[in-house]
């Protein structure tokens, strides 16, 4: 059962990312997203630079650093602007395509299936359906590969500037960081599931 949900849900991901009409806009939002992270990076770095040069004792500052800092965050939240525009457009195309699908395919059923089946279950199945999709949508394309892309910069920046056995530790923590809350995820599921049947 559990099989085939995760199969089912991997399958609607799949479905949701490549879907035909959209495919071109997530590109676009992706990139957007990739220019917007670099951009967050680099002006981090100008703030290090900028930073070493007061450590310095630098009576005057330089001014080109401090307008190029500027000028990268001001890049970065525009791209992060449009990247999230961009973002929440596919999410409510996707989901109008997905119940107009559903509405073709109630039509297509049986007179005998109304007669078993009440109208407000079929409309709570419905919502459930667009919250998981927009729900997909947000915990991927906002939250996660947002932050995939950070540790990744993150991570060759470390790579290129300090010590290897550094970034090696950093992936290696987080591999054992995952796997110690998947484990507490499962067993705190299960804990439920067994307290759910004793009642």
């Amino acid at each position: 059962m559990n099989k085939n949900l995760h199969n089912a849900s991997l399958n609607l991901i799949k479905e949701i990312i490549f879907f035909r009409k959209t495919k071109l806009k997530i590109i676009g939002a992706f990139l957007l997203l990739l220019i917007a992270r670099a951009a967050m990076l680099g002006s981090l770095y100008l703030y290090i630079l900028v930073i070493d040069c007061l450590n310095n004792k630098l009576l005057v500052l330089p001014m080109y650093l401090l307008i190029l800092y500027l000028l990268m965050r001001l890049f970065s939240e525009i791209n992060s602007l449009w990247s999230n525009i961009l973002f929440s457009s596919l999410s409510q195309q996707t989901v109008k395509a997905k119940v107009i699908e559903v509405f073709r395919h109630l039509q297509k059923l049986s007179s005998s299936f109304y007669t078993h089946t009440k109208t407000g279950e079929i409309a709570s199945s419905i919502m459930k359906g667009v919250r998981s999709i927009e729900f997909i949508y947000q915990s991927i394309m906002v939250y996660l590969l947002p932050s995939l892309l950070e540790f990744v910069f993150i991570l060759i920046y470390l790579f290129i500037k300090f010590d290897k056995s550094l970034s090696i530790m950093i992936v290696l923590s987080l591999i054992i960081y995952v796997i110690l809350s998947s484990y507490g995820i499962k067993k705190q599921h299960f804990s439920d599931f067994n307290q759910i049947k004793q009642i």
